[in-house]
C-alpha cells in the first residue's frame, strides 16, 4: 500500500518504531531518512528525501 498523505494512515500512535535511519550526502547534512514502524498486522516504511 502506498500513502500520499499522513491522514490516510490509521492512528500512527498505534505503531511502534522499529528503526530510524539517516543517510548523509556529505559529512554534515542529512540527505535521506527511512523510518520503519510496525503495528500488530502491518509494517509502515516512511521515506524522506
Amino acid at each position: 500500500m502506498k500513502f500520499q498523505k499522513f491522514n490516510e494512515i490509521e492512528r500512527i500512535s498505534d505503531y511502534t518504531k522499529i528503526s530510524d535511519t539517516t543517510i548523509y550526502g556529505n559529512n554534515s547534512e542529512p540527505k535521506h531518512g527511512i523510518l520503519h514502524l510496525r503495528d500488530k498486522k502491518n509494517n509502515l516504511i516512511i521515506l524522506k528525501a
